[in-house]
């Protein structure tokens, strides 16, 4: 992956821009978790929204343009500043981990 930072960027686009499950899998609270004024209690089932999460316009800027470049830094290698959640997110996200290293 480190001598084809083009196609990884193409790659990790491609899964920000469209990615396999608007969803992805269910997570469930371990303990009640305070996020601004909510509570998720808990045993409470969790589920990110991929879609939305690769949308987000402070992160990714024109989140609706499909351009691979926004993955790469100046001297053309994937940023390390901008992380994936195509293979999930939280503590056990290894893959996205391995490819944004």
């Amino acid at each position: 992956m480190d001598i084809l930072p083009q196609t990884l960027a193409f790659v990790l686009e491609t899964f920000r821009w469209r990615p396999v499950s608007a969803g992805g899998f269910a997570h469930r609270a371990t303990e009640d978790i305070f996020w601004n004024q909510y509570c998720i209690p808990a045993g409470s089932v969790v589920i990110g929204n991929h879609w939305s999460i690769g949308r987000d316009p402070e992160v990714f800027p024109e989140p609706d343009t499909f351009k691979p470049q926004r993955w790469l830094d100046d001297e053309g290698r994937i940023r390390r500043d901008v992380k994936t959640v195509t293979f999930g997110f939280g503590r056990r996200s290894v893959i996205s981990k391995r490819l944004c290293r």
